[in-house]
């Protein structure tokens, strides 16, 4: 649940490769404040740990992930550090 996106080309994004085998899966990213600062819809699209355009700091940061109508939407955590 932690990945490094400092540019160093090792765990730069949070990727999530079950989702690359649905055909829309929505990913929804928000800091502890209940902001949303990342979405993916449709064709997953991996994390790169900015919020419009702009680093954002080490933190924990929480995600509901809906993958189709045949599963319960997943909730939990991704930790993110640089």
């Amino acid at each position: 649940n932690t990945f490094t996106p400092n540019g160093d080309g090792v765990n730069d994004k949070w990727n999530i490769p079950a989702a690359e085998a649905f055909a829309n899966p929505q990913l929804k990213v928000f800091n502890r404040d209940g902001q949303l600062i990342y979405e993916s819809k449709g064709p997953f699209k991996p994390w790169d740990g900015k919020f419009k355009g702009k680093d954002l700091p080490t933190a924990t940061y929480y995600y509901t992930l809906y993958l189709n109508e045949d599963f319960k939407p997943f909730t939990g955590w991704v930790f993110l550090t640089r």
